[in-house]
């Protein structure tokens, strides 16, 4: 844990923080050795970075106060993940993985060879989807929550998951650049052009007046509400940082069929590595390989 992160349901009316994870405190107290009257790195969810000072602590409750410094911009504000269900502990790791990075946004789609008895983990209920990705934020020291939507219903008794919309619907849906994790494509780097072309294209077609303030400020107060669920459904006429995709398949691959579709929709592979990588490997490479391919993006 790198920074505090703090949820605005645990400020009091008082303006005072209290703290009550057995896990964070643990961490504050026996790891960074701190105590009353010291400060540690903090930051307020979508808001700020500052420093929280510490009041009291104890095994059961930690209280303090927040002075908030910078108001950090998003690291990656163009990137929206489209994973395949995957395999309980994967999928948490690449929640974990999105939260460290800062990506923008992330959804989870039933394929054609994803395991339908996934669907059954407590990975996918709404507190520990939202308890993975702050763990990742606090490890990567990012306040920037990623919008979270399922593509499907969970199974209740009696009654199996129900998608959303078929992967041909959510393909056809998408209007920007986008890319499909398969050992048989170009690497990033050959693409790095055709991108930033794409995303000068984008920025000349919905600012061309240059005295205009950037976007992410004008939409901050519709994307970003009081409630931090990350199963907020997302919205593309309220979030058009939504502009390049990546599909990240299930343990089996793509199908044919799937593969088709993407080619028929003109969305792009992406090599990452001669080896053969599970499915987080293969998002972690995506991400060190985009940061370095665009620094400044």
């Amino acid at each position: 844990m790198n920074i505090l992160l703090l949820d605005p349901k645990e400020r009091s009316s008082f303006g005072e923080w209290n703290i009550y994870s057995a896990e964070k405190i643990d961490h504050i107290r026996n790891i960074l050795k701190k105590d009353t009257g010291d400060s540690i790195k903090a930051g307020l969810l979508n808001e700020s970075l500052g420093l929280f000072r510490i009041r009291e602590i104890s095994p059961e409750n930690l209280k303090g106060s927040y002075t908030p410094i910078i108001r950090p911009k998003k690291r990656n504000p163009f990137l929206h993940l489209i994973s395949s269900v995957q395999r309980p502990p994967t999928a948490e790791k690449i929640l974990h993985l999105a939260g460290v990075w800062g990506i923008h946004s992330m959804e989870f789609q039933i394929a054609d060879l994803s395991r339908k008895e996934y669907l059954t983990s407590p990975i996918w209920k709404n507190k520990n989807l939202q308890e993975t990705l702050y763990s990742g934020m606090e490890q990567g020291g990012n306040i920037h929550l990623p919008f979270l939507e399922l593509g499907f219903s969970l199974p209740e008794k009696g009654q199996g998951s129900v998608r959303k919309q078929t992967l041909r619907e959510r393909v056809e849906s998408i209007s920007g650049i986008a890319f499909y994790l398969d050992k048989k494509g170009l690497f990033l780097l050959e693409y790095r052009e055709e991108i930033l072309k794409n995303r000068v294209n984008k920025h000349e077609s919905k600012h061309p007046d240059p005295k205009r303030s950037h976007r992410s400020k004008s939409i901050y107060a519709k994307t970003h509400s009081t409630d931090p669920s990350p199963t907020t459904d997302l919205d593309n006429s309220e979030t058009p940082q939504q502009e390049i995709c990546i599909f990240l398949g299930p343990e089996p691959g793509w199908s044919k069929r799937e593969i088709s579709l993407f080619q028929e929709r003109n969305i792009k592979p992406v090599r990452l590595s001669k080896a053969i990588l599970r499915s987080e490997q293969a998002f972690s490479f995506f991400l060190s390989q985009w940061e370095a391919c665009f620094p400044n993006l």
